[in-house]
């Protein structure tokens, strides 16, 4: 394949269109793959496009596009091969897929902090809503309430051993005060797809016990328990009616 990577200096101030892009590529190709070929550039332009890498060139005919600003970024900073290491290093189904809906795309194109960020925050909502919580109760105090070992609305009353719960509280605090809190305060680059991967699979693993521990319609826990059960200081025993 002898033609450049669309987003390329070979692209910078260039016109090009959907149409005419595709056809020269694929002809790089014997014909028997033309077909396949181009629908994967296909597919592959309309990603470009919808992530503003290309945009309407301003007084051309509608269709012909000229690289963004964001388009320029992308080739200083994500070198190609960067990227198809981070599509092995995650594959698809491997998140959530909530999580993978709203990460995974800025992990494949080499956005690893804005990804690893944006998955902790889905972590903190996911505890605000499952808990029952306000707006306002946000970080570490909103995991030890959450989790709080006698009166957490998300801890696994089922589990005996105290530790245990502790432990659960201790996992989802030090996650948020060490990944998220840090990234939403000061410059903390995650410059590693592998290290960028394992967050992302670990913020992924929090929200599936979130999801486990939510109260189910029908189970018993109105609002009004849940608010008083909240109410308790963290580690208390829960009065008995």
């Amino acid at each position: 394949m002898r033609f450049p990577f669309v987003c390329s200096s070979a692209t910078l101030g260039r016109l090009l269109h959907e149409h005419n892009f595709i056809n020269a590529a694929k002809n790089e190709y014997p014909h028997e793959l033309r077909q396949v070929v181009g629908e994967a550039l296909a597919r592959g332009w309309a990603w470009l496009v919808r992530d503003g890498l290309f945009v309407q060139k301003d007084g051309a005919d509608p269709g012909f596009l000229v690289l963004s600003r964001k388009g320029e970024r992308f080739e200083v900073t994500q070198p190609i091969g960067r990227l198809r290491s981070a599509a092995s290093i995650l594959p698809a189904g491997l998140l959530l897929p909530t999580l993978e809906n709203k990460v995974r795309r800025k992990f494949l194109r080499g956005d690893f902090d804005d990804a690893v960020v944006d998955a902790f925050r889905e972590v903190e909502i996911g505890v605000r809503e499952g808990g029952g919580f306000s707006e306002t109760d946000l970080g570490v105090p909103l995991m030890r309430k959450a989790f709080a070992t006698s009166s957490g609305p998300l801890t696994d009353m089922t589990v005996q051993d105290l530790g245990e719960r502790e432990a659960c509280a201790h996992l989802f605090a030090g996650a948020i005060g060490l990944i998220k809190s840090p990234r939403g305060h000061r410059n903390v680059p995650t410059e590693d797809p592998r290290e960028a991967a394992e967050l992302l699979v670990l913020a992924s693993h929090l929200l599936r016990i979130v999801a486990s521990r939510r109260p189910k319609p029908g189970d018993g826990v109105d609002a009004t328990a849940n608010s008083a059960l909240k109410a308790q200081p963290p580690g208390s025993v829960p009065r008995q009616s």
